[in-house]
């Protein structure tokens, strides 16, 4: 149901008038018509992430975050010399540069480094940089958005944002289906006792 009132407030101009409106028209000046340019702030929003043997799901992880709003992806490859490639199962993302490729190849425990260097480098690039791990999937609720969440008046001084996790288990799952890990693992374990020191940021 859409409901709509006449405040008074603001005049469209005259070809807008609802005895004059095409849908044509409504297509091509949608946001000045229905009044909707700031009604979420256009955030610039960037993961950094670090990957390792985690091809089988690597494109579960991408597309779930670009749907969510995700601007782009800083992704350290950290597998063996020898190990798999991302490319294999998202190159597509590379090329187009959507997801930013950083090799880091051979390195050994080279996480908390990455994410450094990735702050560090790219800090001034984006409105927010999330750090997050491949296995990691955010749920924001009620809102549809990375950049309705991050909108919110109350992150509007804020420089950092802080997220609770909770672990899921294997969810009874003994074998490897091809179905995405979000729709694969949806029992999480208990967390009552240790999640005020689980988090992730942006």
């Amino acid at each position: 149901i859409t409901v709509i009132k006449h405040t008074g407030s603001e005049q469209l101009p005259e070809k807008f008038e609802p005895s004059n409106l095409t849908f044509d028209d409504l297509s091509a000046n949608r946001k000045m018509i229905l009044n909707i340019d700031n009604l979420y702030p256009t955030l610039s929003v960037a993961l950094c992430c670090i990957v390792k043997m985690e091809n089988l799901y690597l494109r579960d992880f991408v597309e779930y975050y670009k749907n969510l709003g995700i601007t782009q992806i800083i992704l350290y490859d950290d597998n063996d010399e020898n190990g798999e490639y991302p490319q294999q199962v998202i190159g597509d993302y590379i090329d187009s540069g959507y997801v930013i490729y950083v090799d880091a190849r051979g390195k050994y425990r080279y996480q908390l480094e990455a994410y450094t260097e990735c702050y560090n480098t790219r800090k001034n690039d984006y409105d927010w940089i999330g750090f997050f791990d491949i296995d990691e999937f955010v749920d924001l609720y009620e809102d549809s958005t990375i950049q309705e969440f991050l909108s919110k008046k109350k992150f509007s001084t804020a420089s950092s944002v802080f997220l609770y996790w909770v672990q899921f288990g294997d969810s009874g799952l003994l074998h490897y289906d091809k179905r995405p890990v979000y729709e694969r693992f949806t029992e999480h374990l208990d967390q009552t006792q240790n999640r005020a020191n689980t988090f992730k940021i942006f």
